[in-house]
Parts: structure tokens; sequence; C-alpha cells
């Protein structure tokens, strides 16, 4: 508190805002949720290395208020920053279903990269957390 007296006029902290995209990768249609009466109009955020068949790595909704149309960012990379999460319960397997608060446009040089062996997808820094350098042992003894 002493130190904090001595400062005056500077904040304890200068926290930067974390980047809050949620997911990256293109919008495409979804041929499911298309807006027929009774089911909600979504988009397909897919992993832009995947072609034609690309893997859905989520959901977006975007609330009408926004004046955000999706369509017009077909074919580009973009950032999702949603102000909601939940989980499509009627997908298989479930997959993340973000409402929009914004989209961005991204550099193509950080579109994510595959991660070898895994369906993961990794950002242009690489993994997070390193893998184990070893898979754990099993003790027969503790059986």
């Amino acid at each position: 508190a002493q130190i904090a007296k001595d400062r005056p006029g500077r904040k304890p902290f200068d926290i930067n805002p974390a980047d809050m995209i949620v997911v990256r990768g293109e919008i495409r249609p979804s041929n499911v949720f298309k807006g027929d009466p009774g089911r909600p109009k979504r988009w397909r955020v897919v992993d832009p290395a995947g072609g034609a068949g690309a893997r859905t790595l989520a959901y977006i909704e975007v609330p009408p208020e926004l004046g955000i149309n999706p369509a017009d960012y077909f074919g580009k990379h973009v950032g999702i920053r949603a102000s909601a999460r939940e989980v499509a319960k009627d997908t298989i397997p479930p997959i993340p279903l973000y409402t929009v608060s914004e989209i961005l446009v991204l550099d193509a040089s950080t579109r994510p990269a595959r991660v070898s062996g895994s369906t993961a997808v990794a950002g242009p820094g690489g993994l997070s957390v390193p893998p184990p350098s070893r898979q754990p042992t099993t003790n027969p003894s503790t059986r």
C-alpha cells in the first residue's frame, strides 16, 4: 500500500486485454442449419486447410441487430469474437456454438497449421503446452 501511495497517478497493474478470438478459420454455409422453420440460422467455421470436406470447428449465430452478414466473409481467413458460447448438442460429436460479437479478417500468414497426428489446430506461435517427452509408465505392482 505504501509503494502505491509513493507512485501517484500510476495504476498498480497495466493489463492488456486478452485476444478474445474464440475460433479462427473460414466461414461456410451450413446445410443443416439453414434457418428453416423450427431450425436456427447458423454458419460453420471450418479448418481452411481441409478443402471441400473441411471439418467444422464451430458453429456461429449472428444476432440480427449486429447487421453482420457472414456471407461477406466467405473465402477469407477470419477470427470470431463471441458474446456467448454453448455446445451444440444436436451434433455428433458436440461442436461449440458461438454468438458472434465481431468477425475479423485475419492476415493469411496467421492461418493455423495442422498439428501432425491430431485433429487439433495450432496457432502460428505453435503449441502453448509442450508435448510430454515420454508417456507415463504403469507400475504393475500398483494394480
